[in-house]
């Protein structure tokens, strides 16, 4: 029981039973006291044993005692693995928003390009209505030039004989 022991190493069942006793020596005790300032497992344990009336059933207190810190030692251990566990149901819950996000933004991109192909439709036709409409313009422009020409060539024929009418009145 040297002073080489250090803050994680907790105190035997012989070293409690003893400092309880009082069967140490001074320099021990004072370890032992030193030791207890440290650890907090070690202090609830002794405060335990500290109340008790007789140490009659120390000796299976202490074996209870020890189930329980060894309880607490296999749950710490399997924590370490619980990490894991979370760590890896980030990974999938990244990687699940991920392929939605993905999915959304593609979903997002094929509606813009089919409302441009709709808007592009949409002034094609009007394009095409507005060049329709000037076609019949036009059309309607050459029947009405042709039907002039055609009124233009009949009208010299009638002034000629009104003109000929008129001279022969004057005569």
């Amino acid at each position: 029981m040297g002073d080489s022991r250090s803050n994680s190493e907790h105190l035997s069942k012989k070293e409690i039973l003893s400092y309880l006793n009082a069967d140490l020596s001074e320099k021990e005790m004072h370890r032992i006291e030193r030791h207890l300032l440290s650890c907090d497992l070690c202090s609830e344990a002794m405060e335990g044993y500290d109340g008790l009336a007789t140490y009659e059933n120390i000796e299976q207190d202490l074996v209870e005692i020890e189930s329980r810190l060894q309880q607490r030692i296999g749950r710490q251990k399997t924590r370490k693995a619980f990490p894991f566990f979370r760590v890896a149901a980030i990974i999938i819950a990244l990687i699940v928003s991920g392929i939605f996000i993905t999915n959304y933004y593609k979903n997002e991109l094929r509606t813009k390009r089919f409302t441009e192909k709709k808007e592009i439709r949409k002034s094609q036709l009007q394009k095409d209505s507005l060049e329709t409409k000037k076609n019949i313009e036009a059309q309607k422009e050459l029947n009405d030039a042709k039907e002039k020409k055609e009124t233009n060539v009949e009208s010299p024929t009638k002034p000629e004989t009104v003109e000929v009418a008129d001279e022969a009145k004057m005569i």
